[in-house]
């Protein structure tokens, strides 16, 4: 079916139904980032490929919004297939929610698929939409799409204790002890990553994260994993029950939730667990809404994470020299473009010991390409890429000990002042969020501040967030800190040594070109005084950043300091593991300003 077709045939669902108004979130059961195909819904309603999105249905109607990372890719896609983009963050554009309540302020009947749309979610609705009643327990997209693909039966793997340096009993016995404090009788673990750390397994299920789709539910006595008999193997069903882990099928989860003992108090992440599962909770159990224990204990990375992120990122380091020098010697004198760039950067990282695969979709983008933030070339409409302008390279990798996440931008030609000037204003702010120690207690709206400071006195600025957290061999987009405007709901979340986090300020010029320099920093102790504890940054990405786009007048004594320290690092942490004609390369792009 075309999309105008998978549109009318959903308009027919909702009138079998009553339903006046039919929301498609972007979302699994789980809450994730990324999606099996199954879940997928959409983007094969829509044909919008954006990680992010809600498409709203009506009779007259249907629009999809999209945050400002993906507007022009939205336009682009949406284009013909009767559904309008809306700019979502924009001037006098509302959000989805209030679009509803302001186009049918009556009666109405709102449908979604429950098991996918999250409790805070549903919450924000009830609000905006004080007369309508909602049909959350009906699956449209299932009866329309024929061909819709199973949920996935990859095998659970058992995940290395040495790496992951605390067992899976320890973690159950700290998650446990944290509910004592906070009076929990029941834990639901609903985000895949959680249950991945806790039960220390990994998986195949998702795109890029390394995950299997399971619940957990963990009291004062056990601990639950739910999941597909079928990805268990002897050596994992036995480990985990040697461990006292209780298994049983995926799809049980919902039956013990409505058995859950009378007067429980049971903790679970409205943003991350769907109103289904909220509604099987029995009626005289006490929901209690809080962010997710686990994520609080899984983002401070102990010393064997922090260890192994350190030599994944001298591997990536190594691969990324490579493809840059490599990048340098070949655009303009073979055919290239962004895809097989990006397949070049790949095959170079997968020589590295322990590669398991890329961490995210690669952003290639070269010129104005480099304006989209989260531009995604395909096969087919890869731009060509030649020895002029600016090429924008936003990558990441897995390693079995470490999640990467780099972002670097490179001139392939002879820079104009106005690049040079806007690529060092992006510098000036990574540097200055990169070298500046903080008190404990400080949060991510006040180190987003600092990032963007150089930008604000130029009047200029970034839609996007300036860090967000990482994982370990787990999500490359980790809560629950972010360094980020205080609209972002986790930018209250004080940092503290073991958070791993990006620092990726930019400059975007709508159809020209845009910037980016983002690096991985792992929060550590940097000083106590009579002033109190203050912590840093270690910056652990290991890649050279362009010298050909800096302009050296405009660094302060301090950040320029900063910069030749930091690629003399680079260079004597690299060198060792490249060979001559890559590290005499490498030697002349980080000397000294």
């Amino acid at each position: 079916m075309s999309i105008p077709e998978r549109i009318s045939q959903l308009r027919k669902q909702m009138e079998q139904e009553g339903i006046d108004v039919w929301i498609e979130p972007t979302a699994d059961t789980h809450q994730s980032e990324y999606l099996a195909p199954r879940f997928q819904t959409r983007h094969w309603l829509a044909g919008f490929s954006g990680s992010a999105g809600v498409v709203v249905v009506t009779a007259e109607a249907a629009c999809l919004w999209a945050d400002s990372r993906y507007w022009l890719q939205a336009a682009a896609q949406l284009e013909g297939s009767g559904i309008e983009p809306m700019r979502l963050g924009a001037p006098d554009v509302p959000a989805w929610a209030e679009w509803i309540a302001s186009n049918h302020p009556g009666e109405i009947v709102v449908g979604f698929n429950g098991a996918v749309m999250a409790c805070k979610q549903f919450w924000n609705l009830q609000n905006k939409l004080a007369n309508a009643s909602f049909c959350t327990d009906l699956d449209l997209i299932e009866r329309i799409w024929s061909d819709r693909p199973p949920m996935p039966l990859e095998p659970l793997k058992l995940y290395d204790e040495k790496l992951a340096g605390e067992s899976r009993v320890s973690k159950i016995k700290r998650l446990q002890a944290t509910m004592h404090e906070k009076d929990y009788d029941v834990c639901l673990v609903t985000a895949l990553d959680d249950v991945a750390w806790l039960f220390n397994v990994r998986g195949s299920d998702v795109q890029y994260n390394p995950l299997v789709y399971a619940w957990g539910a963990v009291t004062s006595e056990e601990a639950w994993l739910f999941v597909d008999a079928a990805k268990l193997d002897d050596e994992a069903a036995d480990a985990l029950c040697n461990d006292g882990v209780r298994c049983a099928d995926y799809g049980q989860v919902y039956g013990y939730i409505n058995s859950i003992s009378d007067n429980a108090r049971v903790q679970l992440d409205p943003t991350k667990t769907g109103v289904l599962m909220r509604d099987s909770l029995p009626d005289n159990c006490e929901a209690v809404y809080d962010s997710s224990p686990v994520a609080a204990l899984k983002t401070i990375k102990n010393s064997a994470e922090a260890d192994g992120i350190r030599r994944a990122h001298v591997r990536d380091g190594v691969a990324l020299v490579r493809f840059l020098h490599w990048m340098t010697q070949n655009a303009g004198r073979i055919p290239l473009d962004e895809h097989t760039a990006a397949e070049k950067l790949t095959a170079f990282r997968a020589l590295g010991a322990h590669y398991m695969g890329r961490s995210f979709h690669p952003i290639m983008a070269y010129k104005a390409n480099g304006a989209q933030c989260h531009y995604a070339a395909g096969k087919q409409s890869a731009s060509s890429i030649v020895d002029e302008g600016i090429l924008l390279i936003d990558t990441g990798a897995q390693y079995l000990d470490g999640t990467t996440d780099v972002t670097r931008t490179i001139t392939l030609g002879q820079p104009t002042a106005e690049q040079r000037r806007h690529f060092t204003l992006v510098l000036q702010a990574h540097i200055d969020l990169a070298m500046t120690p903080f008190p404990a207690g400080t949060c991510g709206r006040q180190l987003d501040v600092i990032a963007r400071a150089p930008l604000w006195r130029e009047s200029l600025n970034f839609g996007h967030g300036t860090g967000h957290g990482v994982g370990f061999y787990l999500n490359v987009h980790e809560g629950p800190q972010a360094i980020a405007s205080g609209h972002y709901p986790t930018t209250g979340i004080p940092f503290e040594p073991g958070m791993l986090t990006s620092n990726e300020p930019g400059l975007y010029f709508e159809g020209d070109y845009g910037i980016r320099i983002e690096s991985l920093v792992l929060c550590i102790e940097h000083e106590v005084n009579e002033r109190g504890v203050f912590y840093a940054f270690e910056t652990v990405t290991l890649c050279l950043i362009d010298r050909r786009l800096i302009d050296a007048d405009m660094l302060s004594p301090a950040q320029r300091a900063w910069l030749n320290a930091y690629h003399q690092r680079v260079c004597d942490t690299l060198s060792p593991h490249l060979d001559e004609p890559d590290s005499d390369w490498l030697a002349v792009q980080t000397e000294p300003l």
